[in-house]
């Protein structure tokens, strides 16, 4: 027998590995099913040192690539001197080698690594509660210095877009993704960030929102307008807001600025510091609301609320009391004012009624002493007593004058008469009207008869007539004829005449030869105080 034994050799086949990291550098592990079992490869600046397996026989390898955070396969390229037989399963990291003798496979792995894109909040204030929504691949809601952030992603662009949010503008988009050849960018008309996200690059994309700020402008208006009295106020409230400032009715009106929302901060006043003559006549404050009240201001946003201050100035009334002829007492009524009386001294008294409110006012004269005479009241703007109208800082004069009495005293003096009564009877001259009757006898032939507190005004007084005696011509000590008298206030004129008797007898026709017996009696007659007048009424 002849035995043939043949000795048959396989060349053994060898595999390559070669790790490509794009986007950063790590360590990747594998599992193999050759005889080297296990092995990594770690990129230095995106790729590994090369990774041989040697010793191969003919058959079939499989190669695992264990999962790795943040990283995807991306690419693998295996190269074969011998059929291209090798099958790769880059979702599941699978290289499945067919190694024929003698074969030499190379593999180049690809990795990427993936990135992450944020989107942060800030706001204008910083510190701001107010939450804003986010749309697209960036989703969710945040507040100020607040992020929203999306890992493991892979290459691509991706966009965010924030909603509206009341009473906030939406001022800056800036988005940070380093030197990347493909900047991401931002679009404040759309509010939309756009991230243009390379391999293993974390892009930060910034929103800047400013809130819509207030204000508040303050306006003086004075009465009477144009007043250059100067008011002073203070502005407080929200954070810290403490603003002082004045104005002038012609100023031009205060402005705050910007100022925080009540929402975002506090109420806001406005406050004015009394002037003295000076009176608070209204406060209103109006905004896109309505009326606001000006200790306790609600500002909305992008609100812009006017205040306006109306100071009345106060006004002065004097009433002044005018005498002439005499002093007295005098008593006034007033609705507004209150009752109240003036003495006068030497002629005049005065009362003083500072810082009236305006409007109108009342003062009537209603007690004097007896046969005073008042004339009507006056006042230096054309005002009646009666309805003062004071404007706005104005000063009125009112003047009330009054006539004192007089008297008329009448002295007789009697001649050859005894002691008897003598009458009087005085008229007002103009009316007509009897004053009075006044009486008074005689002792030892003189008697004084006084009309005493007679109002001023023209006179005449008549002597109750009487038989037995008249009156003698006579001019009072003023010069007032017997019908002319004329009392002035606080006059006293007296009007002295003498009475005599009438001669009672009767004539006899004397003849013409005896007319000098006729003038011998009269002498004789006159020589004795005898006068020959008829009785008559005497006026002065």
């Amino acid at each position: 027998e002849t035995v043939t034994c043949t000795f048959v050799n396989a060349q053994e086949g060898q595999s390559t590995f070669t790790k490509v990291s794009v986007g950063g550098d790590d360590t990747f592990n594998f599992t193999n099913t050759g005889p080297s079992g296990a092995f990594s490869l770690t990129t230095v600046s995106g790729i590994s040192p090369v990774e041989s397996i040697t010793d191969l026989t003919a058959g079939q390898y499989v190669i695992v690539e264990e999962a790795l955070a943040g990283w995807v396969m991306t690419d693998v390229l295996c190269t074969e001197s011998d059929v291209q037989d090798s099958v790769v399963d880059i979702p599941n990291r699978t290289i499945t080698l067919n190694v024929q003798e003698g074969e030499t496979i190379n593999c180049n792995v690809t990795n990427t690594k993936n990135g992450s894109i944020t989107v942060a909040k800030a706001t204008v204030p910083a510190g701001a509660p107010t939450q804003f929504a986010f749309t697209g691949d960036v989703a969710g809601t945040i507040g100020d210095a607040g992020t929203i952030v999306v890992s493991d992603l892979a290459p691509g662009t991706y966009t965010s877009v924030e909603g509206l949010v009341e009473g906030w503008d939406l001022t800056d988009i800036q988005c940070d993704d380093g030197v990347s050849t493909r900047p991401s960018t931002g679009d404040v008309a759309t509010a939309t960030a756009t991230f243009n996200l390379d391999a293993g690059e974390n892009v930060i994309c910034t929103f800047t929102n400013t809130v819509q700020y207030g204000q508040i402008v303050v306006d003086k208006v004075t009465l009477p307008a144009g007043s250059p009295q100067s008011f002073d106020f203070t502005l407080a409230g929200g954070v810290d807001t403490n603003m002082a400032f004045a104005l002038m009715d012609l100023s031009v009106p205060f402005n705050s600025g910007d100022l925080l929302p009540t929402s975002l901060s506090a109420t806001y006043s406005v406050t004015e510091t009394p002037v003295a003559g000076w009176e608070s006549t209204s406060v209103v404050c109006t905004g896109s609301e309505g009326v606001e009240d000006a200790s306790a201001i609600s500002l909305d946003y992008g609100e812009t609320v006017n205040c306006v201050f109306t100071n009345t100035q106060l006004s002065d009334l004097v009433i002044i009391k005018t005498t002439v002829g005499g002093d007295g007492t005098f008593d006034f009524t007033s609705v507004a004012l209150n009752n109240f009386s003036l003495t006068t001294t030497a002629g005049t008294a005065q009362t003083s009624y500072p810082d009236l409110t305006p409007g109108t006012y009342d003062v009537v004269e209603t007690g004097m002493p007896e046969s005073w005479t008042p004339v009507p009241g006056t006042c230096d703007d054309g005002s009646t007593p009666d309805a003062i109208g004071i404007e706005p800082g104005e000063s009125v004069i009112c003047e009330f004058v009054n006539l004192a009495p007089g008297d008329i005293i009448i002295t007789v003096e009697t001649v050859a008469l005894p002691d008897q009564q003598f009458c009087f009877d005085v008229y007002n001259r103009e009316t007509d009207a009897n004053i009075g009757q006044f009486c008074e006898t005689t002792v030892n032939g003189i008697a004084q008869v006084s009309a005493d507190t007679l109002p001023v005004g023209p006179y005449r007084i008549s002597e109750v007539p009487n038989d037995v005696y008249t009156l003698e011509e006579f001019v009072c000590d003023n010069g007032a004829q017997n019908d002319l008298l004329v009392l002035d206030p606080g006059d006293v004129i007296t009007c002295p005449f003498r009475v005599v008797p009438i001669l009672p007898m009767e004539f006899v026709p004397v003849p013409a030869s005896s007319a000098w017996s006729l003038a011998l009696l009269t002498l004789m007659m006159l020589a004795a105080g005898w006068y020959f007048r008829p009785a008559r009424t005497r006026r002065f």
